[in-house]
């Protein structure tokens, strides 16, 4: 209920309105480009700027970008990351460098906004007095695959109590920083090697004086998600490890606690069979109730109008992040995570095969 979008009765001026950048780093995305631009030109913001990072593309990515010049849209030229720095993390330093707006929001090509969801999003920071806001997307892509997999990512956001452990909910979809806040937090070089750079502002913003929000797209609020299977099993695989502070024991413990909520329950049902026990059977529906009623909240709240297939395959979901969890520990730990044809695993450990001189004073 809180991740909805609550109705202000603030009117703003377009005068009154402050001005909005908008930030898209882009890499061969010749074919989500053009939708998510056409999308972002439509809107009906008085005082928008948008400009796309052509991050060194092979395709026709730049062609796109300058072919929505007359739209207002400002072409950015990316370098090669630095040794330090994660592509995504530079790209977005340099559209802030570039940026004028007084809000920021960045943004993935696979996003398409609703004509007034940029207004709605910006009236509600000022009424709500907020410094960040992050937005979760309805899905387009509803195939058996997408629903097996991109459910559970939002569970992560939505059915857990991460509040409680100062650790608000954040997707790197869609999401909007006061600029001189984004500023004062050290901008993108305190995150250069973050995977999950939003993470650290949503954590800073919602510290101090309970400046961050996180919302779903809903009636109100207009924006969805074309993003593949394939890019969100990728997304998946790049951003569990990472969730879980990279730590091999809290990978454990999690796939452990996901392994239970598949096999206790029914294990539980099984001993009422063998061995009658009003308890067990209670328990045993209990977990198997709530999960359910909570996976259907989940599933609806990502735009799915009916998620029967969804709690049918909730089992297969389970074991699937289970699955998916130890993967994206594998390859971090011991190979590569590939994101837009880079390597993202920056070592923490470098090795010199000579120290330096030691020089005299």
């Amino acid at each position: 209920a809180k991740t909805k979008l609550r109705p202000s009765d603030k009117y703003l001026s377009d005068m009154e309105l402050p001005s909005v950048s908008v930030c898209i780093p882009a890499r061969n995305e010749s074919e989500n480009l053009p939708g998510c631009l056409a999308s972002i030109v439509d809107s009906d913001y008085p005082k928008l700027e948008i400009l796309v990072l052509d991050d060194c593309s092979q395709d026709k990515t730049s062609e796109i970008i300058k072919g929505f010049a007359h739209d207002g849209v400002r072409f950015v030229p990316g370098d090669a990351p630095k040794d330090d720095w994660l592509a995504k993390n530079q790209a977005y330093q340099v559209l802030y460098e570039h940026a004028s707006g007084r809000i920021l929001i960045f943004c993935g090509v696979d996003v398409r906004v609703g004509k007034d969801a940029i207004k709605k999003l910006v009236v509600t920071m000022l009424a709500r007095h907020k410094q960040m806001i992050s937005v979760m997307p309805k899905g387009v892509q509803k195939t058996a695959k997408a629903r097996l997999l991109q459910p559970m990512r939002y569970w992560w956001e939505l059915a857990l109590p991460r509040r409680l452990f100062n650790r608000p909910p954040v997707l790197s979809t869609f999401w909007a920083i006061d600029k001189e806040t984004f500023k004062g937090l050290g901008t993108m070089k305190a995150v250069k090697g973050s995977v999950m750079p939003e993470t650290y502002f949503a954590k800073s913003t919602s510290t101090h004086q309970d400046g961050y929000s996180f919302m779903r797209s809903n009636g109100g609020l207009d924006l969805t998600s074309t993003k593949p299977y394939v890019d969100q099993l990728q997304t998946s695989i790049r951003t569990r490890y990472p969730r879980l502070k990279s730590r091999i024991e809290n990978v454990l413990l999690m796939v452990c606690l996901e392994l239970c909520m598949v096999v206790l329950p029914l294990v539980g049902l099984a001993v009422f069979g063998l061995w009658p026990s009003l308890l067990t059977q209670f328990l045993a529906l209990a977990v198997i109730v709530v999960m359910m009623a909570t996976h259907w909240m989940v599933v609806r709240a990502w735009g799915v109008a009916n998620p029967v297939m969804a709690l049918v395959l909730l089992p297969a979901s389970i074991l699937s992040e289970a699955i998916i969890t130890l993967v994206s520990m594998w390859r971090y730990e011991f190979a590569e995570v590939s994101w837009k044809d880079r390597n993202i695993c920056i070592p923490a450990m470098r090795y010199y095969k000579k120290l330096p001189d030691i020089e005299d004073n």
